[in-house]
């Protein structure tokens, strides 16, 4: 009897263990690619927003970006929640702790963001944009596009 019972949880630790390695090297890497691209479709969202309603330009300058959009304006308006985005001394970083780079696109104050990916490279094949959200959360619509086919 009592060697049955030490075999069973033997067993069911193997089996907890051999779970949580799949996790860890095939789930997990691919979760971070998703909430990553969550994570620029909010900063695209929330960048939109601050840009049509503030008269002042949004700071380019990571920490003063993060700030502005936490509430740090002339409105005191936040346009995230403290905890939507990961932070690191006042950045806004991706699923492995890197800066979200910044930088302008265009005219009229617009800005583009980018996750330099798992390889930490930036330039190469997993670089993330808001524009994989799409890719990844095909079933979400954007409240600003959901009348518009695919």
């Amino acid at each position: 009897m009592f060697r049955g019972c030490v075999t069973l949880v033997t067993g069911l630790a193997f089996l907890a263990l051999a779970f949580s390695v799949f996790f860890y090297l095939v789930i997990w890497p691919k979760e971070k690619i998703r909430q990553t691209t969550v994570i620029l479709h909010e900063l695209e969202r929330a960048e939109k927003q601050f840009r049509e309603e503030m008269e002042e330009p949004l700071p380019i300058a990571p920490d003063g970006f993060a700030a502005a959009l936490l509430g740090d304006n002339s409105r005191d308006k936040a346009y995230l929640g403290t905890r939507q985005i990961p932070q690191r001394e006042g950045r806004f970083t991706d699923f492995w702790r890197r800066d979200i780079v910044i930088e302008k696109s265009g005219g009229k104050g617009r800005l583009t963001f980018l996750s330099i990916g798992p390889d930490g490279e930036k330039g190469t094949d997993d670089d993330l944009t808001p524009a994989d959200f799409r890719t990844h959360f095909p079933e979400r619509k954007d409240p600003e596009n959901a009348g518009e086919e695919p």
